[in-house]
C-alpha cells in the first residue's frame, strides 16, 4: 500500500436511447375535448313528483275502464307531473318522467271524460225509456181495469 488515497469508483452516464430520425409534426388544431360534467349530488328535486305522476298517468290508462277512477288518476298525475317538471326545470334536472307522466295523464283524462259524458247520455236514454215503459204499463192495466169493471 502506498501511500495515495484511493479514489471512489466513478460512475459513467446511462446510455440514452437513440432518437428516431423522423417524428410525426403535431397537428396545428385540436378538436376540443367534450367536458362532461357529473351528474348532481343527492336527491333531485321535483323527481319523485315526476314518478308518481307517470305512476299515476299509466294507471289512469289501465283504469280506461273505470271513468271515475280514470279521471281521479289522470288529474292527480297531472297536477304532479307538472310540479315535477317546474321543480326540475329550477334546478336544470331532467324533465323525461314528467313528460311522459303529462301526456299518459292527459290522454286518461281525456278519454275518462268521453267516458263520463257516454255514461250519463246512457243513462239519461236507459232513465227516460224506463219512465215511458212504466207509464205505458200504469196506462194499460188502468184501461183493462177499467173495461173489467164495465162488463
Amino acid at each position: 500500500m502506498t501511500g495515495t488515497p484511493q479514489q471512489p469508483p466513478q460512475q459513467q452516464p446511462a446510455p440514452q436511447a437513440p432518437q428516431p430520425a423522423y417524428q410525426a409534426p403535431q397537428p396545428a388544431y385540436q378538436a376540443p375535448q367534450p367536458i362532461y360534467q357529473a351528474p348532481p349530488a343527492g336527491p333531485v328535486p321535483g323527481k319523485g313528483l315526476q314518478v308518481a305522476g307517470m305512476v299515476l298517468g299509466i294507471l289512469s290508462l289501465v283504469l280506461a275502464w273505470l271513468p271515475i277512477a280514470d279521471l281521479a288518476c289522470g288529474i292527480i298525475g297531472l297536477v304532479l307531473s307538472v310540479i315535477g317538471i317546474r321543480k326540475a326545470s329550477e334546478v336544470g334536472a331532467g324533465k323525461g318522467m314528467g313528460i311522459a307522466g303529462l301526456v299518459c295523464s292527459i290522454i286518461g283524462v281525456v278519454w275518462g271524460a268521453i267516458h263520463l259524458i257516454l255514461f250519463f247520455v246512457v243513462w239519461a236514454k236507459v232513465t227516460e225509456d224506463v219512465r215511458r215503459f212504466r207509464r205505458f204499463q200504469f196506462d194499460t192495466c188502468f184501461r183493462l181495469l177499467r173495461g173489467l169493471l164495465r162488463l
